[in-house]
């Protein structure tokens, strides 16, 4: 069984090398990596260089290097790579084993914060291990068989944000169940270390999901459509708090306390900004 690895980058000199030094000497002689460089102006290619022969450009976001990237392959398993992510020292070998059942044709990988070293960053690190204890169910894939992203025709390239919850969508609606592999972990070092970069991409979010909520049909969750009245009327976010304390109860009182407060700052943020992107603000 041969990998494509497929790794989207821009200016990533910070993170490239220690992504692409986890996962090397991993990979079999007839694995591969590709890169899809959106024009990086610092070392990022680079830095690159010294793992793949294998650079492509393009000038068009997430979505479309992705597309380019699994098209541009050779081998049958697809694994999309995040260039700010190091991989465990076993990802490749869990990978395998799992997609060598034949019917599993396509997984998510267990994503965890990178030494969370501040009470922002362990408190999200708890959301994670919590969403994953709870009959985890889930809702995208990035390990893939070929075929199948042939079949959904990948990406959407539309969309810069939330093309991973479009795929999924697609994946379903084609009659394909997502298997989670949580022995697949990578340690993300771009998750929000500071209540500042919870809110910068909340808020980011926010501005970007009118796209691919008018193309699913689909609306905003109810905590979100909370979080937009409660921009009218305050005392909704008291509800709010509660709600967030009674979910999180398997958690210590000041684990809670955290947890609901950074919720009620992260939905705050993206339900403003996805406001004020359907008003055209």
């Amino acid at each position: 069984m041969n990998l494509s690895l497929i790794i989207p980058t821009l200016n990533n000199e910070s993170t490239i090398e220690k992504c692409l030094k986890s996962l090397k000497p991993q990979l079999g002689k007839n694995d591969e990596i590709l890169v899809i460089d959106s024009y990086s102006k610092d070392k990022t290619i680079k830095i690159a260089k010294k793992y793949t022969n294998t650079i492509l450009k393009t000038r068009g976001n997430r979505s479309i290097a992705r597309n380019i990237g699994w098209k541009k392959s050779k081998n049958e398993i697809i694994i999309f790579i995040e260039s700010d992510s190091i991989y465990k020292k076993d990802y490749i070998k869990v990978v395998k084993k799992r997609m060598s059942d034949k019917s599993v044709d396509c997984i998510l990988d267990k994503r965890e914060h990178y030494k969370p070293n501040n009470w922002v960053s362990r408190t999200l690190q708890q959301e994670f291990e919590k969403r994953y204890a709870e009959n985890f169910v889930p809702v995208t894939a990035w390990i893939y068989r070929k075929k199948v992203l042939e079949e959904v025709k990948g990406f959407d390239k539309n969309l810069e944000y939330a093309e991973d919850a479009d795929i999924g969508i697609r994946l379903r609606k084609a009659g394909y169940d997502i298997v989670f592999a949580p022995k697949a972990v990578q340690y993300h070092l771009g998750e929000p270390g500071t209540l500042e970069e919870v809110i910068k991409r909340s808020w980011k979010y926010g501005q970007n999901m009118k796209k691919f909520y008018a193309k699913n049909g689909s609306a905003p969750t109810l905590k979100n459509i909370l979080f937009i009245c409660s921009i009218i009327f305050p005392p909704l976010l008291l509800l709010i708090f509660i709600t967030n304390m009674i979910r999180y109860d398997t958690l210590s009182p000041e684990q809670r306390i955290k947890l609901s407060f950074i919720s009620i700052i992260r939905n705050a943020a993206f339900a403003v900004s996805y406001t004020l992107s359907i008003l055209d603000f």
